[in-house]
């Protein structure tokens, strides 16, 4: 991933711990003027199922995590995307951002916070990057005539196996 488009992240990574930092005082529009500002629907949930979903837990008397833990968090879930920023077809990457994923949410306990940000914002973001990737990929791909379609084909197997084993894997934890 390019330099700027990191840039990007980091920004809203950042953005959510100003917004915890300042639990107090956070209302539902500074959550929206965060989400428009940042522009991505992944992104989005860090802000609204993060970020508003603990605000919303503590008001309520849910106790909050300390402050250096909400950022430890934010900075190692940073970190993790930055790591995994290139997604990839190898099992070799997915196993090692999934370990990566459990060793940090067992560290905080397997909270909420750490759950969401970890699953449906970090791990779903690089998923959608990389299915991006693929849709480019696939789109580009022309064929000449009288090229076959093997590889292509094979590809595509291979995408929709990968799909499948992840859909089983979840449905056996669910």
């Amino acid at each position: 991933m390019e330099e700027n488009e990191l840039r990007k992240y980091w920004s809203a990574y950042t953005d959510s711990w100003k917004l915890m930092k300042n639990r107090q005082m956070v209302k539902p529009e500074h959550v929206a003027q965060m989400i428009k500002k940042h522009d991505n629907p992944t992104m989005g949930r860090l802000f609204c199922l993060v970020v508003w979903q603990e605000i919303k837990r503590i008001k309520s008397g849910g106790i909050p995590l300390q402050d250096k833990q909400y950022e430890e968090c934010l900075t190692g879930a940073w970190k993790l995307f930055k790591k995994y920023s290139d997604p990839n077809d190898l099992d070799q990457y997915w196993n090692g951002l999934v370990d990566m994923i459990g060793v940090m949410s067992k560290e905080y306990g397997n909270c909420s916070f750490i759950s969401n940000l970890l699953i449906h914002v970090t791990l779903e973001e690089l998923e959608r990057i990389w299915r991006t990737g693929k849709q480019k990929i696939m789109k580009g791909a022309s064929l000449r005539p009288g090229q076959g379609y093997t590889g292509l084909l094979l590809e595509n197997e291979r995408l929709n196996n990968r799909l499948l084993r992840r859909w089983r894997w979840s449905k056996r934890w669910n």
